[in-house]
């Protein structure tokens, strides 16, 4: 997974438009609501298979970025992981 969002409330996910310069129009806007709806409040699931989560923080840049000017580094981290996790 790459810097999927949890759901744990309506601000953390809505908040996503404020701090992106990515802009949202109605069908973006309508979409999140209906994923707002799907997923909040529903617990978190356990991955039964190894997962690498990779997250801005993990490798520069954010959500948007992070596999578009830094997809290098975001690769090497892969990369990186999967060095070490498969064998």
């Amino acid at each position: 997974m790459q810097d999927t969002h949890p759901v744990r409330d309506e601000e953390g996910l809505t908040g996503l438009a404020a701090r992106t310069a990515v802009r949202l129009d109605e069908p973006a806007l309508a979409a999140m609501g209906a994923y707002v709806r799907l997923f909040l409040g529903r617990p978190e699931a356990t991955a039964g298979p190894t997962t690498l989560h990779l997250r801005p923080g993990d490798v520069p840049g954010d959500h948007f970025s992070m596999l578009d000017e830094h997809v290098a580094t975001t690769a090497a981290g892969i990369r990186t992981w999967l060095a070490r996790t498969v064998n």
